[in-house]
């Protein structure tokens, strides 16, 4: 009778084991559709620490982590992958990436509007998105008379971005206002917000290997 109890338990420790390794690949296999096709030039870092000053950054820990490279993209992990920074200093057991929140990050991108229509994005007029910290994005390149109605608050901006060609359509961030530039009224001040809290991130991706 012994020997049977100790069987079950056995084969149950067993079915156990066998379950969690199932659920382990299909997280895995999950993230790579979110990925989009990207899977097989992404390796996943651990968000170790965020930046205490006032920069917007975190710092990144991994196995792999000193085979990064400077201004190789960060990628959120998140249900649809998303621009979150790029790499901007590597060391031995860490390396750091500034997020596209940082005062001074800048990248390009177009428009995108989802409607119960459809989607569409913008390729007539191109975006300059600043980082000014603290979670903020704004752009203020655009003339009121450029923008038109190209843009509506809700509205994705999407990269397109002559460093990362590849990465061309990938969320950057949503569109929270458009009002008249303070300073010179004839621009638009569109300010732009995540999805998520880019210091609250548990991991990231990173494109570290050839398009």
């Amino acid at each position: 009778m012994q020997a049977i109890e100790h069987e079950n338990l056995v084969l149950r420790q067993q079915v156990q084991i066998m379950s969690a390794e199932i659920e382990r690949l299909a997280q895995r296999a999950d993230e790579r559709a979110r990925l989009g096709g990207f899977e097989e030039l992404c390796t996943r870092f651990e968000v170790a620490g965020t930046d205490s000053d006032s920069r917007d950054g975190v710092t990144l820990t991994g196995s792999a982590v000193s085979e990064l490279r400077v201004d190789q993209p960060v990628l959120s992990s998140g249900s649809v992958i998303d621009l979150i920074g790029r790499i901007d200093r590597v060391g031995e057991l860490a390396a750091h990436a500034v997020l596209v929140t940082d005062a001074g990050f800048t990248i390009t991108g177009h428009f995108f509007t989802v409607t119960t229509a459809g989607a569409a994005e913008n390729k007539d007029v191109l975006a300059i998105v600043r980082g000014e910290g603290d979670g903020k994005m704004v752009i203020d390149n655009l003339s009121l008379r450029e923008l038109g109605d190209s843009a509506h608050v809700g509205d994705w901006v999407v990269l397109a971005d002559e460093r990362w060609p590849w990465l061309h359509g990938v969320r950057v961030g949503r569109i929270a206002s458009i009002s008249p530039l303070p300073r010179q009224t004839l621009f638009a001040e569109i300010r732009l917000a995540p999805e998520t809290n880019l210091t609250h991130l548990n991991d990231v991706w990173v494109m570290n290997r050839q398009q």
